[in-house]
C-alpha cells in the first residue's frame, strides 16, 4: 500500500442498511473534527443509493422494522466477503432463521436482494472510486458490517493504494480487533470514540507522506501507523464534551434533496448532549450492552447544548431532534430545557429513567420533548431487581400514567427471560394488565432476553447465571470462520437458563399484552378524572370498567391524590390506615373499581387528572426521530421547501 499525496479527498461512507430519515451523527462528527484539523473530508451516503435501488419503504423496514439479532442486513451482503464456495449450513439461513419470524413474501424479497447485492456493491465502489479518494473510511453500526466489508473489499481489489478504514459500533473493542485480524483488505480499524484518534491518524499519515511515499508494510511497521487497530490508547480520549465540533450534515441534506423519495421523508436531526450513562456508573443494568469503554458519563455544558440546538435548527430548518444520549443529563432539565422559549417549534426524543419526577416530565414536555424512552422493561418488582433497574413495578406504571396525563409518548418493550425469574413473578402482571389499557402498551410481544456484548450478563459475574452463552445462531450462517472467531465478531449472544419464565406463562403474558395493544389502539380507552367543586367526575372506558361515568367524593379524591406516587399500606392492619388518614373502606372501593391497583407492596392511582394535561394524544402522532410519510401525505412543494 503506497500513497504519494494526501491532497486527494478523504471520504467517509455510510453503507446500507441504514435509515434515510436521519443523518449519521458519528461520521458527521468525524468530518467536522477532521476539517477542524485541516483535512478535506466528504461523506457519501451510500445508504441512499441502496434505498433508491430497493425502494425506500423496504429499506426502512430493513433498517428499523426487523429483529436486530436476525442479522438480515448481514445475510444480504455476506456472500461478497466470503473466500470459500457457499455450501452446507450457510444455505440454511432462510429455513433456520427467517422462517420462524418472517412471511414467505418477505423471505422471497430478501432472497432477491441477496442475489443482487454484488451488483450494488460494484456500483457503490464505482461511485467512490470516481472521486479518486486517498482514504476511505466506512462506518459500521447495527447490521452494516458485511455491507461495509463488501464495499471495502471491492475498492481494495480495484485500487490497492487507497487506505481503507473501518469504524463504528461494530468495531468496538474485541469486535474491532477481530475485524482487523480476519479481513485483510481492511487497513485500519477504529474502536470507540474517534473524534480525537481520527484526526491524529490523518496527521500521522500526512507527516509520513511529506517525508516520502508512504508504504505501511515496509516503512512503518514499528510506528503507530504500523498498528492496525486504533482505540482510545492511541490518542487521549475526549475530555470535554464541549470540545466536540458541530456535526456536519451538509451531504445528508444535499443527498436527500436529490432523492426520488424526498417528499416521503420527514427528517430529524441527530444530536448528543451527553455520552455514557450516569446510572450505569452506579448500577450497570444486567442486560445493557450499550457502553463498552465509554460508560463514564460526560455532558455538554448547558450553553453548548442550547447554542447547538439553535444552530442546527436555524441552519437546516428542521425542528425535530433525536438525542443519541443513553440517558438524559438531569441537570439539563433545568439548565437547558427550562430555557427553551415557549414559542419554540423544536421537538425532542430522549432516553430517561422511569423514576423521573412529575415536575421534571412537565418541564420536559413544555420545552418540546414529545417522545421518551424511559427504560420500562418489566412490571414485576422482583424481576426489576434482578435487572438492577433501580425502580419498582409501581414506579414504571406511574411513569406510563404520567405520560398519558401530561401528553408524552413513552416507547418501551416488555423483556422476559432473566435468570432467576419465576412464573409467579408474572401472575401479578396478568391480573394487572386489564387495568392498564388506557396507558401506552409495550411495542410488540414480550421480548426474550438477549445477552449483548459489554453487558454484565456477558462480561461480569452475572454471566455465570446462564447455563450456556453463545453467539446468536444467525452469525454461524453469515461468517465462514470457526466458533472462536465468530464469538469475537458477535455483538448479540443467546443465554440459556433453566431458571426463567416457562413457555406456558410466556404464552399467557403474550396474549395479555396482545389484548392490551388491540384495546389501546382500536378503542383508545380512557380513565380520566375531571375535578369539580366537591369531588371528581371519572370517565372509564376500559374493557374492565364497571361503570363508564361515576363520581368520587372528597375522601376518595384525597386518597387518589395521595396515591399519585406509589405508597405502601399494611392492608391487614386497620390502624396503619387510620394513622395515615386513609379509610380502608375508601381504598377498597377504589380497588374494586380498578382505578387504584396494588403492584407488589405498593398502591397506585391509575386515574389521569385532566387538569394536569399539557398536550392531547392527537398532537403526538408524529415522533421526532425521523420517519417516512405515506406516499400521498407530503407534496413535492413541501419537499422542495425542506431541500
Amino acid at each position: 500500500m503506497t500513497l504519494q499525496s494526501l491532497n486527494k479527498k478523504i471520504m467517509l461512507v455510510v453503507p446500507p442498511i441504514s435509515s434515510v430519515t436521519r443523518p449519521s451523527l458519528g461520521v458527521s462528527n468525524l468530518k467536522s473534527a477532521a476539517q477542524r484539523a485541516g483535512f478535506d473530508v466528504s461523506i457519501f451516503y451510500a445508504c441512499f443509493d441502496y434505498a433508491e435501488w430497493i425502494g425506500v419503504d423496504l429499506n426502512q423496514k430493513l433498517a428499523e422494522g426487523t429483529r436486530s439479532d436476525l442479522l438480515i442486513g448481514e445475510w444480504i451482503f455476506c456472500d461478497n466477503i466470503r473466500t470459500q464456495p457457499i455450501t452446507g449450513k450457510y444455505l440454511n439461513y432462510e429455513n433456520d432463521v427467517l422462517v420462524p419470524h418472517e412471511d414467505e413474501h418477505f423471505r422471497d424479497t430478501i432472497r432477491a436482494l441477496k442475489d443482487g447485492s454484488e451488483d450494488y456493491v460494484e456500483r457503490c465502489a464505482e461511485i467512490i472510486l470516481a472521486q479518486e479518494p486517498a482514504i476511505v473510511g466506512i462506518s459500521s453500526t447495527f447490521h452494516q458490517h458485511c455491507a461495509a466489508l463488501s464495499i471495502a473489499r471491492k475498492i481494495k481489489e480495484r485500487r490497492s493504494d487507497i487506505i481503507i478504514l473501518l469504524g463504528g459500533a461494530n468495531c468496538e473493542e474485541e469486535m474491532g480487533r477481530a475485524t482487523a485480524d480476519l479481513f485483510p483488505w481492511i487497513d485500519y480499524v477504529f474502536s470507540g470514540e474517534s473524534e480525537v484518534t481520527f484526526p491524529h491518524f490523518l496527521n500521522l499519515v500526512s507527516q509520513a507522506v511529506e517525508r516520502g511515499t508512504l508504504d505501511v508494510e515496509r516503512d512503518l511497521a514499528d510506528s503507530k501507523l504500523g498498528r492496525k487497530f486504533w482505540d482510545y490508547t492511541m490518542a487521549p480520549p475526549l475530555a470535554q464534551m464541549d470540545d466536540l465540533p458541530i456535526p456536519a450534515f451538509d451531504e445528508y441534506f444535499a443527498r436527500l434533496s436529490k432523492s426520488t423519495f424526498r417528499h416521503r421523508v420527514q427528517p430529524a436531526l441527530t444530536f448528543e448532549s451527553s455520552r455514557g450513562c450516569w446510572w450505569g456508573q452506579k448500577h450497570h443494568c444486567t442486560f445493557c450492552g450499550l457502553n463498552g469503554h465509554t460508560m463514564s458519563f460526560r455532558a455538554k455544558s448547558a450553553e453548548r447544548v442550547l447554542s447547538e440546538i439553535k444552530y442546527l435548527s436555524d441552519t437546516w430548518s428542521i425542528h425535530d431532534f433525536a438525542a443519541s444520549d443513553n440517558i438524559i443529563a438531569m441537570h439539563h432539565i433545568q439548565q437547558v430545557f427550562d430555557k427553551i422559549p415557549d414559542n419554540s417549534k423544536d421537538r425532542f426524543f430522549y432516553e430517561t429513567k422511569a423514576n423521573v419526577s412529575e415536575d421534571q416530565l412537565r418541564r420536559l414536555c413544555r420545552a418540546g420533548v414529545t417522545w421518551i424512552q424511559p427504560g420500562v422493561e418489566n412490571l414485576s418488582d422482583r424481576v426489576l431487581k434482578i435487572m438492577e433497574k433501580g425502580v419498582s413495578g409501581a414506579l414504571n406504571v406511574r411513569l406510563l400514567r404520567l405520560c398519558a396525563e401530561i401528553g408524552l409518548v413513552p416507547t418501551w418493550n416488555y423483556l422476559v427471560g432473566f435468570p432467576g425469574e419465576e412464573d409467579a413473578d408474572y401472575v401479578e402482571a396478568l391480573d394487572l394488565i386489564p387495568a392498564l389499557t388506557h396507558l401506552r402498551p409495550p411495542g410488540g410481544a414480550p421480548a426474550q432476553l438477549r445477552v449483548d456484548r459489554f453487558s454484565p450478563y456477558f462480561t461480569g459475574k452475572a454471566k455465570d447465571l446462564f447455563d450456556v452463552v453463545r453467539p446468536s445462531k444467525s452469525y454461524s450462517y453469515i461468517y465462514e470462520f470457526n466458533d472462536d472467531s465468530i464469538s469475537r465478531l458477535a455483538y448479540f449472544f443467546d443465554g440459556f437458563s433453566s431458571r426463567i419464565i416457562s413457555g406456558d406463562m410466556l404464552k399467557e403474558l403474550s396474549n395479555a399484552i396482545d389484548r392490551w395493544q388491540r384495546e389501546y389502539w382500536s378503542t383508545g380507552p380512557v380513565l380520566a378524572g375531571v375535578r369539580i367543586a366537591d369531588g371528581m367526575i371519572v370517565r372509564d372506558t376500559r374493557g374492565i370498567a364497571t361503570e363508564e361515568v361515576f363520581l368520587l367524593g372528597p375522601d376518595e379524591v384525597a386518597l387518589v391524590d395521595s396515591l399519585r406516587n406509589p405508597k405502601t399500606f399494611d392492608f391487614s392492619n386497620r390502624s396503619s390506615f387510620e394513622e395515615k388518614g386513609v379509610s380502608a373502606e375508601c381504598l377498597q372501593s377504589l380497588l374494586d373499581r380498578n382505578v387504584v391497583v396494588k403492584i407488589g407492596q405498593q398502591y397506585l392511582s391509575l386515574i389521569t387528572d385532566e387538569s394536569r394535561r399539557l398536550r392531547t394524544r392527537g398532537e403526538l402522532a408524529d415522533q421526532p426521530a425521523g420517519y417516512l410519510l405515506s406516499a400521498t401525505t407530503r407534496t413535492e412543494a413541501q419537499a422542495e421547501a425542506i431541500a
